[in-house]
């Protein structure tokens, strides 16, 4: 009687691993939840909150064709990212629908991946990363993604490296961000490239030329709402990754009708031990190189991590606000977890 039933069970695990790597070889599914705790100085406040729930993944339709998703349920439920790729090779491949668009090295990055917590100040601003450009964004945060048609590959293989020597994305976007129909009939164009001379170093470039409808009034711009306004940007940056370091830094600016706002940053992490990480960030914008103010940000903080997708970050955030002849500090914790 035990022999039968060790047989069944053996035969009911075998059916269900066989489902389980069925359902895996053509869809998946990952996740992870970012929960948060902020004091502000200027603002007298501290609360904990979650920060965002993302879910994201893969349908593999074919060997050469795939849907892919990302929805945040942080706060309601909503696509991020959605669309479509058809992979013909390595050096040409054809992305449709909504996602990252390709100029800028920091905004391109994962925030499950970011080491900032509150992200890079002028990524944040010029590559609408957030909501902080009231007039392209109105409230929304777009996390610097938008609807369109994208090609994008990895050139030349070099035989010392594991990685391609050139790595390339040409995009044309609507250029009104997330979840929206274009407001104008202008489409825009985006381009990045990236250079890896060597296996811990990569070079990168990019530059974006549209117009879009602006969702609020910034008149030091000349910019009023309903108006349709040059929106072009162009970045320069590299990324240094070793064992003990990592350095990032990159060069941002773009013209906003009238006004050209410029910034830069500089993050880097150093392994103090197996996974606890120290953080140091700089970063610098100026929002209209004609008027008077800019804002400084500099963080410290350390990050421990202690499974995939799973980490937990303490920063301390100074900023010099000369718009407003401020300063304010911040600290920040965040658990990260994610599977």
């Amino acid at each position: 009687m035990l022999t039968v039933v060790a047989s069944v069970s053996a035969q009911e695990t075998g059916r269900a691993k066989e489902l389980y790597d069925t359902i895996s070889k053509y869809f998946s599914l990952k996740a992870y939840g970012q929960f948060a705790y902020e004091y502000n100085e200027r603002a007298n406040t501290n609360s904990f909150y979650v920060r965002r729930i993302i879910l994201f993944g893969n349908v593999n339709l074919h060997e050469r064709l795939e849907l892919f998703y990302m929805f945040s349920a942080g706060s309601g439920f909503k696509p991020l990212e959605v669309g479509g790729r058809i992979k013909i090779c390595d050096g040409f491949n054809i992305a449709v629908g909504q996602m990252k668009v390709p100029y800028t090295l920091q905004a391109m990055m994962s925030l499950s991946k970011d080491e900032l917590i509150e992200g890079s100040l002028p990524a944040n601003y010029i590559a609408n990363v957030d909501a902080s450009d009231a007039a392209y964004a109105g409230d929304t945060s777009h996390g610097g993604r938008d609807f369109g048609v994208m090609v994008e590959g990895s050139l030349f293989t070099l035989p010392h490296m594991k990685k391609h020597f050139v790595d390339y994305k040409l995009g044309l976007f609507n250029g009104q961000g997330i979840n929206l129909k274009d407001k104008n009939k202008h489409k825009d164009v985006s381009l990045y490239l990236a250079l890896n001379p060597m296996q811990c170093l990569k070079v990168t470039g990019g530059a974006y030329f549209g117009k879009a409808r602006a969702l609020a009034d910034r008149p030091e711009d000349g910019i009023t709402t309903g108006m349709d306004y040059t929106r072009n940007r162009w970045t320069a940056g590299f990324e240094l990754t070793t064992k003990p370091v990592m350095l990032r830094a990159e060069y941002l600016e773009g013209k906003n009708n009238r006004a050209v706002a410029r910034g830069a940053y500089a993050t880097t992490m150093v392994r103090l031990w197996k996974n606890l990480d120290l953080l140091g960030s700089v970063a610098y914008l100026k929002k209209n190189k004609d008027t008077a103010g800019d804002t400084y940000r500099y963080v410290a903080g350390v990050e421990y991590r202690f499974f995939t997708r799973c980490r937990f970050q303490v920063q301390y955030q100074r900023e010099h606000d000369n718009y407003t002849r401020t300063d304010n500090n911040q600290l920040f914790t965040q658990l990260q977890l994610g599977f």
